[in-house]
């Protein structure tokens, strides 16, 4: 009987959080020293002393540590374009376009509550310091979504786990679809 309840729990606590559930759904949870930044049918979390700067592209939001480190402020990006396709061929074209202008040292499937996703992580090692990140892609809705996160790849050791806490807060809002 122990067995059972135990395998139970452990499933339970494997169960991919829905991606669908609103910033003022109280399961979801802003890590500790974080802050909640909703957009326009999107909410994450960032570390609250990052900043919300001007994007280069108006399809863009991008928060930014306020102090760089190693020469380089850590930021997030969240990218979405109209993408009425498949996600695994969104993430492809998105791999590719990025291999053109940094060097790609691994990727992975994922995913984002119950969509299926894909990490890939990269260097830029011709800038100066060179900028190290992770690059998620998945694609609902009729859009292409791209979160990228990263700062000096001399510190990305401490970067990634700040990264990963931002993609995990990643939620749609289900009321803009």
């Amino acid at each position: 009987m122990k067995r059972i309840v135990l395998v139970l729990v452990l499933l339970g606590a494997c169960r991919p959080r829905p991606i669908f559930d609103g910033a003022d759904n109280p399961g979801w949870r802003v890590p500790s020293g974080y802050r909640k930044v909703v957009g326009a049918g999107w909410a994450i979390a960032v570390p609250g002393p990052w900043k919300t700067v001007r994007p280069r592209r108006p399809s863009s939001w991008v928060a930014q540590n306020a102090e760089p480190e190693g020469g380089v402020h850590s930021n997030v990006r969240l990218e979405a374009v109209r993408y009425a396709g498949d996600g695994r061929i969104f993430s492809k074209l998105r791999l590719e376009e990025l291999r053109r202008s940094a060097l790609v040292l691994g990727s992975r499937d994922t995913a984002m509550g119950a969509l299926q996703a894909r990490d890939v992580e990269a260097i830029w090692s011709r800038d100066s310091p060179p900028y190290h990140a992770v690059q998620r892609t998945f694609a609902t809705a009729g859009l292409g979504i791209t979160l990228t996160c990263g700062g000096a790849d001399a510190h990305f050791l401490r970067t990634r786990r700040t990264c990963a806490l931002i993609f995990g807060s990643f939620r749609l809002m289900p009321d803009v679809f």
